[in-house]
């Protein structure tokens, strides 16, 4: 991330003891940047991020008022066009009445409806303060070069979960393309060999499904971690090296397996229910696949449900595939829901999990959701089931490593969003609920009163990591 740091100096003050003042303070500051000193000639060159190159580096831009007098000089700036409407970040230091000028220049930008910052504190906390406005920059960057798509219609029971297109374009810079439906159907009708990628994730499943054919718990039991002891539990636990079905005869030797104690057989588990769908669900995920090359996709939502009927399968492992290979997909054509995923993703460089609330305890300030997809760089350890809703296909219960999460949801014309910190307490695996299940406690119990009182839409997305400051940061401005 560029940072460029531009100034404002009274012309009564001395510019060498300015300078060498400058120097020292911009030095004692934690981040990297470029010194623009006194031209402004390229500040509003990239300022509008509809119109960068999203090829490009983009930049936060700083102007540092280094001393009094220098209102007037920022008023001249901005009226001769050399300051866009983007948020205007002043940098004060302590010193020559920097703090009072950018003082009355805020009031100014505040006064004429354009938003800003006067940056000013510790060195720690101006340090920290750039960084975090410069990640901001950067997401915004990013958001502006989203290729977005809804693949069929939202489902009929998203009733509130609409999208104001219109708000969208002008706050984040990106439109939402429709594709039909039908042309996932004309993809699968048409494929006459899988993708070497469609052929690996094909193979990972089998050998799965193999393993658990033997009583092994597949990836319930045998942790990633422990899976390291011998090759066997390897090709069934270690997603990126589960490429082949070659170790799956070996996985049935339990004998073999250092992680026996654990392993166990699963009686109650749908493998003889779901096995069957799996050449089915990686066929969608190579038709999805060969939708978003060809409309150059990096989101998208599906109305996923149509594939029940449609083809008699599910696209939980496609989107749990296309999510972890950096594609964002959400289910069932919610585009709020959507939009927060590219929100998030944008911001944090993280994969999201799209959820829905299946009980709230506001005394606790604890919630359970529930999805039957997730994505597989999200979890430590999966295993295989049937879809919840319909009992075919095949659906992902996928166990996340614990710790802080942020659950956030913005709505379709960023009028409002929710995004609150907590910890992942728990992954469940109820039989009467979606299968994968993450049981998730607030920092502040009152948060689960939102969800009671004033939700937006069912469906939230979860994110490893606090981010709440980030995502307010991002949104309210």
């Amino acid at each position: 991330m560029n940072i460029s740091v531009y100034t404002l100096t009274s012309p009564l003050h001395d510019e060498s003891s300015v300078a060498l003042a400058t120097e020292a303070f911009l030095n004692s500051l934690n981040f990297q940047y470029t010194f623009k000193g006194e031209d402004f000639t390229d500040y509003k060159h990239s300022d509008n991020t509809k119109e960068q190159n999203t090829c490009s580096q983009p930049a936060l831009k700083l102007i540092y008022v280094r001393t009094g007098g220098t209102e007037n000089l920022f008023k001249k700036l901005y009226n001769s066009g050399c300051i866009g409407q983007h948020p205007i970040y002043l940098l004060a230091s302590d010193k020559s009445n920097s703090l009072a000028a950018s003082m009355e220049i805020m009031s100014w930008i505040l006064q004429n409806g354009l938003q800003g910052e006067i940056i000013h504190g510790s060195t720690k906390y101006i340090s920290n303060r750039v960084n975090t406005l410069a990640t901001i920059e950067a997401a915004r960057h990013r958001l502006a070069g989203i290729k977005a798509a809804i693949i069929g219609k939202p489902s009929d029971w998203l009733i509130s979960s609409t999208m104001d297109a219109k708000q969208i374009r002008n706050k984040l810079g990106f439109e939402i393309k429709e594709i039909p439906i039908a042309e996932v159907q004309d993809e699968i009708a048409s494929i006459s060999s899988l993708s070497e990628e469609s052929k690996a994730l094909q193979d990972m499943l089998n050998t799965k499904v193999d393993a658990e054919a033997c009583g092994i718990k597949s990836a319930a039991t045998c942790g990633i971690g422990d899976a390291k002891t011998n090759a066997a539990a390897n090709a069934v636990c270690n997603i990126g090296d589960a490429k082949t079905n070659a170790a799956a005869n070996v996985a049935c030797n339990i004998g073999d397996a250092k992680t026996e104690t654990t392993a166990s057989v699963d009686t109650n588990n749908n493998r003889s229910n779901y096995a069957p769908y799996v050449n089915g669900a990686v066929k969608i995920y190579e038709a999805l696949k060969r939708i978003v090359i060809k409309h150059k996709l990096n989101a998208f939502t599906i109305r996923c449900f149509d594939l029940l009927t449609a083809l008699q399968n599910t696209g939980c492992v496609a989107l749990s595939k296309l999510n972890s290979d950096g594609v964002i997909a959400g289910c069932e054509g919610d585009m709020p829901a959507m939009l927060s995923m590219i929100i998030a993703n944008c911001l944090t460089g993280k994969t999201g999990f799209q959820a829905n609330p299946s009980k709230v305890d506001i005394e606790t300030g604890e919630i359970l959701f529930a999805h039957c997809t997730i994505p597989f760089n999200l979890v430590e350890r999966y295993e295989l089931d049937t879809h919840f809703e319909s009992g075919i296909g095949v659906g992902i219960r996928g166990f996340m490593k614990k710790g802080p999460v942020t659950v956030f949801k913005v709505s379709g014309n960023l009028q409002r969003f929710f995004a609150e910190e907590g910890e992942l307490i728990e992954n469940g695996s109820q039989a009467n609920l979606c299968r994968t299940q993450q049981l998730i406690r607030f920092n502040d119990k009152s948060a689960c009163k939102y969800f009671l009182q004033e939700p937006i839409g069912n469906h939230h997305i979860i994110i490893p990591g606090n981010w709440k400051k980030q995502i307010s940061d991002l949104l309210k401005r």
